[in-house]
């Protein structure tokens, strides 16, 4: 080989050695080179409806868009990914709820596996009652206990159970959905229970039973047109045109009866027309124990002294006394009622019907004849508070506690002041002023109707009196607000202003450094109330491929390479920055200059000045071999004798084995590889993590088997 040769084997390997070190590959057709999509996609108007009650149907809709392409849309419901498909770009899913409080995650990947991702919250209000369903016997007999079962269930939860009975109120609890109550019931005759259900909600649900108590169980006839022998014993049965002579019926259905003979029922209500003692009774509904004594019972004429005009106004008369209005102070509401010439023993009665006055009805038993007496019923104007309904007094004329027996006032309260005050109607008392204090007076509950509760209580004197009643316990959880709840005693029901978070049952200021993540602190805002934590399946700020592999994706190459030459691979995917060995796009020489070193090799200039000259060297080696270099021959000398020349043996030619072209590894990818196997990655998901962000599978293969990670 001549000098020229020579000379142009070195710039040709000079050039190549320049060109291997620019990796990038230069595009010699003048086209594009070809970029990775790094463009999420677009999720915009996101339509749902923000709060609706049970049983309406959700839709949820979402505008999603893509530089590229939508590969997939997932909406994330009760933790269930449901895939959505679209011809367009609106994404919709429609479906009924159920109540409480839902999330729902709406996520969205590209052909490139970008992924964004939004979320919406919203509430199902539950407007469905408890069911309750009564199991218990119809007929028990005296002495024997009644079992009450209710099976009570609720789409959500059932907050409390009451089994109201006389009046009073007790509270059911059970561990399940069955509520059991088991008494003996004291008396015979028919015997109504209510049980009310509460749901977490306040829905309520009330419903009826009753039952018979009867003396003896152990018949069950139908008797028309007959006589009852004596001694007979006639339970459960059905009497009617027949004639009763020295027998017991109990619990039975009554029509057109004679009886012969007293002393034959047993405080039991019967209905029909009753002879008895040759006079007829054909009032409904007749209590027959008003007739035991064949000398005392209504409608013998006589006004017996268990007898009253408002209880047997066919003895007794009509309760003659009405009262009448008089305003006699200006400040003041007063109801008099005058007196003249009253009998022994005479029931006097006295109504009132005054939307401002509570007592209703005044029931008074003469004991002493009166000649003339006065009584007044004074309202306080004091309005209502919570510890007190009414306020009133009774005073009277020649008119005391010796001269009557007993004394009987009926009353109502509005049902709005039991609900504002948190109040429970079957604790009414009326309450006696005695001295500077008061004393309960024996109160019991009659009736209701849309507007008012009325009760009945018994007096021994006049004097001042109050309406009183106990509130009901508060119970922090139950959705309602109730008395002495406030944002630090129950935010659970009272919910917390804007700026504090419901820890437990008080409001806490949503402070960094509280030790509580409150809804408005993050990872970014707060990391020592909101701590990183990886596997959580999000690439939070703070981590990245290197920190926690498990969330974050892997660095992605910038374009396509071939199989053993491989380019530069752009900044992290996740989380770049800085020091990470890697010249990110946002990062210059100036900028960082441990990732962006200088390098006279990696100017895009040099790099086609390069070109040119691998370009002419390999011209001057093309011509040089063909000999347009070479000296031109020497002058020809004579021709001498050659000297002998002893001849040495060179050794053959060493054969140049070929060397297998190595492959470069970028060092963001084999640290990401690294922190695979040590965080103990399966190898098939990583190299399916890896591929999916651009790398050659190839090239994943070979850094697999160069870690014996197979």
């Amino acid at each position: 080989m001549n000098v020229y040769a020579k000379i142009s084997t070195i710039l040709l390997l000079f050039s190549v050695i320049a060109l291997a070190v620019n990796l990038e590959p230069i595009d010699l057709t003048g086209a594009a080179i070809i970029q990775s999509d790094t463009t999420q996609p677009s999720i915009n108007e996101v339509n749902y409806l923000s709060n609706l009650n049970q049983g309406q149907t959700q839709t949820i809709s979402a505008n999603i868009t893509d530089d590229v392409n939508i590969s997939a849309v997932l909406f994330n419901i009760n933790s269930a990914d449901i895939t959505i498909s679209s011809s367009n770009s609106i994404y919709s899913y429609s479906y009924q709820p159920i109540p409480g409080d839902h999330d729902v995650i709406i996520t969205a990947n590209d052909t490139s596996n970008n992924q964004a991702s939004t979320s919406i919250s919203f509430t199902v209000n539950d407007t469905a009652p408890p069911a309750i369903i009564l199991n218990y016997l119809s007929n028990v007999e005296f002495g024997s206990p009644q079992t009450i079962t209710a099976t009570i269930t609720d789409n959500v939860n059932v907050s409390q159970v009451l089994l109201e009975k006389n009046n009073a109120n007790t509270t059911l609890t059970s561990s399940t959905s069955t509520y059991v109550y088991s008494y003996t019931p004291a008396i015979l005759g028919i015997h109504t229970f209510k049980i009310h259900a509460k749901d977490a909600s306040n829905n309520q649900n009330t419903v009826t039973g009753s039952f018979t108590v009867s003396e003896y169980l152990n018949s069950n006839s139908t008797i028309i047109d007959s006589t009852i022998t004596p001694d007979s014993e006639i339970i459960d049965s059905t009497v009617k045109n027949s004639i009763v002579n020295s027998s017991t019926i109990i619990n039975s259905y009554v029509e057109n009866m004679t009886v012969l003979d007293g002393n034959i029922v047993n405080d039991i209500l019967y209905a029909g027309t009753i002879t008895y003692k040759g006079k007829t009774h054909s009032k409904q509904n007749l209590p027959l124990d008003t007739i035991y004594d064949e000398d005392s019972y209504c409608g013998d004429s006589t006004c017996n002294s268990n007898e009253a005009c408002y209880t047997c106004a066919e003895d007794c008369g009509s309760c003659s006394y009405q009262t009448t209005v008089i305003d006699e102070l200006s400040n003041k509401n007063k109801l008099t009622q005058l007196f003249e010439n009253i009998p022994d023993n005479k029931e006097i009665e006295i109504l009132a019907d005054d939307p401002i006055l509570p007592v209703t009805k005044i029931q008074i038993k003469i004991t002493d004849p009166i000649t003339s007496a006065k009584l007044e019923l004074i309202k306080d104007t004091t309005s209502s508070t919570s510890s007190a309904y009414r306020l009133f007094q009774i005073q009277t004329t020649n008119l005391t506690s010796d001269d009557v027996g007993d004394i009987y006032v009926f009353f109502r309260v509005k049902k709005t002041w039991f609900s504002e005050n948190y109040l429970t109607h079957t604790t009414v008392k009326l309450q006696k002023k005695v001295n500077s204090d008061w004393d309960d007076l024996t109160t019991s509950y009659l009736s209701e109707d849309n507007t008012y509760y009325t009760y009945k209580s018994t007096l021994t004197s006049f004097s001042d009196f109050r309406i009183t009643a106990n509130e009901t316990p508060s119970v922090c959880g139950n959705g309602i607000i109730e008395s002495g709840e406030t944002q630090q005693t129950c935010c659970r029901d009272v919910g917390c202003s804007q700026g504090y978070t419901c820890q437990g049952t008080a409001c806490v200021a949503n402070l960094c450094g509280n030790g509580v993540c409150d809804p408005t602190e993050s990872s970014q805002t707060c990391l020592q109330d909101c701590p990183t934590v990886c596997g959580n399946g999000i690439c939070e700020s703070n981590e990245n491929y290197m920190s926690c592999a498990k969330d974050c994706k892997p660095p992605a190459p910038r374009q396509t390479t071939p199989n053993t030459t491989l380019t530069e691979p752009s900044g992290l995917a996740v989380g770049g920055a800085c020091g990470n060995g890697v010249c990110d796009p946002n990062e210059t020489p100036t900028s960082c200059p441990q990732d962006c070193e200088t390098n006279l090799f990696k100017s895009t200039s040099l790099k086609y000045a390069a070109l040119i000259v691998f370009i002419l060297v390999a011209i001057f080696f093309v011509l040089s071999q063909l000999g347009y270099f070479e000296s031109p021959p020497p002058k020809k000398r004579p021709i001498q004798r050659p000297k002998q020349i002893k001849t040495i043996a060179q050794p053959p030619p060493q054969q140049i084995q070929p060397t297998t072209p190595s492959v470069q590894i970028p060092p963001e990818l084999e640290r990401y590889v690294d922190i695979c196997i040590h965080n103990q990655i399966p190898p098939s998901q990583v190299k399916q993590i890896l591929t999916n962000s651009g790398w050659q599978p190839e090239l994943v293969d070979y850094i697999l088997q160069l870690k014996r990670y197979f």
